[in-house]
C-alpha cells in the first residue's frame, strides 16, 4: 500500500512539475486578467468562466476551472478583480480565492503602465478518494482527505502602447509549505508551492481598414528548478468579432482555437494535440465563456476590436485627466485669488497708514518738497531738453550713476516704509522699483526705472499716470533729473 501512495504522489508531482503548479489558459488573449493581475479592469467590466481539461483520457491528468470577475473605477485608473481557481492533478488539488487591485499610469502619448497585486487564500489538499486500488480493502487506510490553507499572493506589470501589449507576472509569491500526516511513518508529508513567473506579449496588425486583423503572440513560463515552457501563436480576425488562432507550445503540442462574440457574450474553444504521452490521451480541451457587463456589443466590443475600444477609452480617460488637471488648477487659482485678496487688504491697510503720515514730520515734508522742486522736471519741458551727462553723487543706487532721468513714485524717511511702498506697487501693478537716497540717505525715493533720454522718461511718466498710480503712493509721480 505504501508503494501505491508513493507512486500516486510521484505521478502527481511529476505532472504538476510539467504543468508548473500554476494553471494556464489558451484564452489569455481574450482576458489578460487570467494570467496577470495588472490587467484587472483593462477592458471594462467582465465575467469569465474557463474550463480546461489537459490530456483528456489520461488518469490523473490536470483539470482546471476558473471564475474571474473584474472591472474598473475612477475613469479606468483603478482596476478591481476577484478570481476563484480550482485545480486538480491526480490526488493533489488546490483552490485559490484572490482579490485584485490594479492601478494604471499614463506617460507620454498612448503609453500606459499598469500595476496589479492579488492576495487571498489557497487551499491545497490530498484527495485519497481518487485512489484506484486493486484491493478495495486497502482504501480503508485512507478514510480521511487532508488539506491545508495558507495566504497566497500574485503580482504583475503590464505595458500597453497602441496595439502592443507586454506583461510580466509572478504567482505563489510566498512559496507556501503544506504539511500532511503520514499514516505509514513518523515523517509528515510535505508539499511546497514555488514562485512562478510568466511573460506574454502580443501585437495586432490591422488590415483592410480594420476589417481583417492578425496578431502574433508569445508566452513563456518559468520557475526555479523547473524547465521553462514557451510558446507562441498567430491569431486572425474577421469583422472584429470572429477569430481563429494557431499555436505551438514547446514540448507540449500544437493548438487550434476559435471563438466569437454574440452581443455581450464571448465564447471560445481551443484544442491542443499533445506531442508527449502520444497514444495515451485525446488532447487538451479549453473552453471559455465570457460576459461583458455594463454595455452593448458596440460599446463593449469583442475580442477582435479591443484596441479600438481601448483607443476610445483612452481618449475618454485623457479628457477626464485633462478635466482633473483643470479642476486642480482652478482650485489653485482660487486659493491664489484668496491669498491675493488677503495680501491686497494688508497692503491697503499699510497704504492707509502711510497716507496718514508714513513717518513724515512737517519738517520732513518741507524738505521733500524742497528736494522735489530742486530735481523735478516738468514733463512739458522734456521735449525741449537735450541729453545731459551730469551725475548726482548722492544717489545710493550705483545703476543711477550712468543715467540722467527716472520717475519718482514715492518718498519716505525710513527704509521699512519704503519697502512697504515697493510691495504695494509690485502687488498692484507688477512695478519693480529701486530705492535711491538723498541727503546722505535720510530721504528715500522710489524710482520706477532709469532712462538716458527725455523721450524715454516722458513715455514712462505718461504710462504710470494712466495706471492711476496716485491712489497707491504718497503724492504724485514726478520726473527726476540728475544734477
Amino acid at each position: 500500500m505504501k508503494k501505491i501512495l508513493y507512486t500516486l504522489l510521484i505521478i502527481g508531482a511529476s505532472i504538476s512539475a510539467n504543468a508548473q503548479q500554476i494553471f494556464t489558459s489558451d484564452h489569455y488573449q481574450v482576458q489578460q486578467y487570467l494570467v496577470n493581475p495588472a490587467a484587472a479592469g483593462m477592458n471594462g467590466s467582465n465575467l469569465f468562466l474557463d474550463y480546461r481539461k489537459q490530456w483528456a483520457g489520461f488518469v490523473g491528468a490536470p483539470e482546471t476551472q476558473i471564475f474571474c470577475l473584474d472591472g474598473s473605477v475612477n475613469h479606468d485608473k483603478i482596476g478591481l478583480g476577484l478570481s476563484v481557481i480550482n485545480d486538480q492533478v491526480n490526488i493533489l488539488g488546490s483552490t485559490g480565492v484572490l482579490s485584485t487591485f490594479a492601478y494604471r499610469v499614463k506617460y507620454g502619448e498612448d503609453h500606459f503602465l499598469r500595476f496589479g497585486l492579488s492576495a487571498g487564500l489557497n487551499n491545497n489538499r490530498i484527495i485519497f478518494d481518487r485512489i484506484v486500488a486493486k484491493d478495495p480493502s486497502e482504501l480503508q487506510l485512507f478514510s480521511n482527505n487532508q488539506n491545508a490553507t495558507s495566504f497566497d499572493a500574485a503580482g504583475g506589470l503590464l505595458y500597453q502602447y497602441q496595439r502592443f501589449i507586454f506583461g510580466i507576472s509572478a504567482s505563489n509569491l510566498f512559496q507556501q509549505d503544506f504539511y500532511y500526516e503520514n499514516n505509514f511513518s513518523s515523517n509528515n508529508l510535505n508539499f511546497q508551492n514555488i514562485r512562478h513567473y510568466m511573460i506574454n506579449t502580443q501585437y495586432r496588425f490591422n488590415l483592410n481598414k480594420g476589417k481583417w486583423g492578425i496578431m502574433p503572440s508569445f508566452q513563456m513560463m518559468t520557475a526555479q528548478g523547473v524547465k521553462s515552457l514557451f510558446g507562441g501563436g498567430v491569431t486572425g480576425f474577421y469583422k472584429k468579432d470572429v477569430w481563429l488562432k494557431l499555436g505551438y507550445s514547446h514540448k507540449v503540442g500544437y493548438s487550434v482555437g476559435l471563438g466569437g462574440v454574440l452581443g455581450n457574450v464571448i465564447i471560445g474553444y481551443s484544442y491542443t494535440h499533445s506531442t508527449n504521452l502520444v497514444g495515451y490521451n485525446q488532447g487538451t480541451h479549453d473552453v471559455i465563456l465570457g460576459l461583458r457587463l455594463g454595455g452593448s456589443s458596440k460599446q463593449g466590443g469583442g475580442y477582435g476590436d479591443l484596441k479600438e475600444i481601448d483607443d476610445l477609452k483612452n481618449k475618454n480617460n485623457e479628457l477626464y485627466e485633462t478635466t482633473d488637471i483643470l479642476k486642480n488648477k482652478n482650485e489653485e487659482l482660487k486659493k491664489e485669488v484668496e491669498q491675493n485678496k488677503k495680501d491686497i487688504l494688508e497692503l491697503r491697510k499699510q497704504l492707509s497708514e502711510l497716507n496718514q503720515g508714513g513717518g513724515l514730520s512737517e519738517e520732513d515734508r518741507l524738505m521733500l518738497m524742497k528736494l522735489k522742486s530742486e530735481f523735478e522736471v516738468d514733463a512739458k519741458e522734456l521735449d525741449k531738453m537735450n541729453k545731459t551727462n551730469e551725475k548726482d553723487n548722492n544717489v545710493s543706487n550705483a545703476k543711477f550713476s550712468s543715467y540722467d532721468y527716472c520717475v519718482i513714485v514715492g518718498a519716505y524717511t525710513d527704509m521699512e516704509n519704503a519697502k512697504i511702498g515697493q510691495d504695494i506697487l509690485k502687488q498692484q501693478f507688477g512695478l519693480e522699483t529701486t530705492i535711491i537716497g538723498k541727503e546722505n540717505g535720510k530721504y528715500l525715493f522710489l524710482c520706477s526705472d532709469f532712462f538716458e533720454s527725455p523721450k524715454e522718461v516722458k513715455a514712462e511718466f505718461e504710462r504710470l499716470k494712466k495706471l492711476d498710480i496716485e491712489k497707491y503712493i504718497i503724492g504724485e509721480p514726478w520726473i527726476y533729473k540728475a544734477k
